[in-house]
């Protein structure tokens, strides 16, 4: 599983998906942090001393700090100094506001293995503040996002914690899910199995807590852990749903994937029936989306096309690659699989195998 690709799916997920959950929300612009942030990203050298000269006398102003980090992170390899400003400003935002949105958002995270340091300083910050607000759903979410991939077991307990407190909350189940997932690239195949099923049953209890107007966004989740399981009768479901979702999302950052995914599992579905035709239409179509931000990053998936290449099935594998090019920013690598495949050979994929 490519981690950083399914982190940063999960957290928009959720924040589509739960946002009508926060409107007691502590501080003001809670909601919006993680477009402050993504709007930080884009900040000159001169804006973003400014906005720390007003962070001086507006200390709360959690608007600002997240359009900071945003920047902080953007930048972070071309100026190792600032790695050291942004470590500051996540430790305060966790000692003085860890119930609000931006605690619990990717730039407001260190990773154990780069940066150990750092990572005890904001473990430790988080299990004082779990200790003491103890049954503040927000921060015990918030906290769960900081151990999701370095200390599972704890964030597992914070999560059933949370679906306690609130247990008509999908926010949780579909945490508790993803958290499964992560976890099976580190189990055996039998064990991989049962946490793959207990993944499925996560994501279809936050599916049925989730309101209408926001089920489509866990659609692919619940079709790709479907077939992963052998569940293919739900896996056709919900790709089917996902689908006849897509046309009503319009401009939808999700329509892309919905579209893409959506055709992916039901050529995956074709292919093991025995249907290599269909399985190279639903190829063809997926690679026929108009991206997503996901897609658009990381690229496209490459489970079908190489499973119709280990069939022989080169020409429709390299129409996808050309359909693929207009919407993937990485254009060197397909270029390579291209010549790669017409040369008789497979290429590696690498995390592009991975959903």
């Amino acid at each position: 599983m490519n981690v950083i690709r399914s982190m940063r799916r999960f957290f928009l997920v959720a924040l589509a998906v739960i946002g009508l959950f926060q409107k007691g929300a502590v501080a003001a612009g809670n909601s919006d942090a993680d477009r402050d942030a993504l709007e930080g990203m884009k900040l000159s050298v001169e804006d973003a001393q400014q906005l720390e000269e007003t962070l001086k006398h507006k200390p709360d102003d959690l608007s600002i700090r997240a359009k900071l980090l945003g920047y902080y992170s953007s930048r972070h390899l071309r100026s190792e100094w600032i790695d050291g400003i942004a470590e500051r400003e996540v430790l305060w935002v966790i000692e003085h506001h860890p119930e609000a949105r931006l605690a619990g958002l990717p730039y407001a995270q260190f990773d154990a293995n780069s940066n150990p340091s750092a990572y005890q300083a904001g473990a430790a910050l988080w299990k004082q503040q779990v200790s003491v607000r103890t049954n503040e759903a927000p921060v015990l979410r918030n906290a769960a996002n900081y151990f999701l991939l370095h200390d599972p077991a704890l964030a597992e307990e914070l999560l059933k914690k949370g679906s306690a407190l609130e247990p008509q909350n999908p926010e949780w189940p579909n945490a508790l899910g993803h958290l499964y997932l992560l976890r099976v690239r580190k189990k055996t195949t039998e064990e991989a199995k049962r946490a793959t099923a207990a993944a499925l049953d996560q994501y279809e209890r936050a599916y049925a807590l989730t309101p209408e107007a926001y089920r489509s966004y866990l659609l692919d989740d619940l079709a790709k852990t479907a077939f992963e399981v052998g569940e293919t009768n739900k896996a056709r479901l919900y790709a089917e749903k996902m689908l006849q979702e897509a046309p009503l999302q319009q401009k939808g950052w999700n329509r892309g994937n919905d579209i893409f995914f959506g055709n992916l599992i039901l050529g995956r579905l074709a292919l093991k029936a025995g249907d290599v035709e269909q399985a190279k239409h639903y190829l063809v179509e997926a690679g026929k989306t108009s991206g997503s931000p996901q897609l658009n990053s990381f690229g496209p998936n490459m489970t079908l096309a190489k499973e119709l290449l280990e069939k022989g099935q080169t020409e429709v594998v390299l129409e996808y690659f050309d359909l693929c090019a207009k919407f993937w920013r990485y254009q060197p690598r397909l270029t390579e699989w291209t010549t790669t495949v017409k040369q008789g050979a497979i290429p590696d994929f690498g995390a592009n195998l991975d959903y």
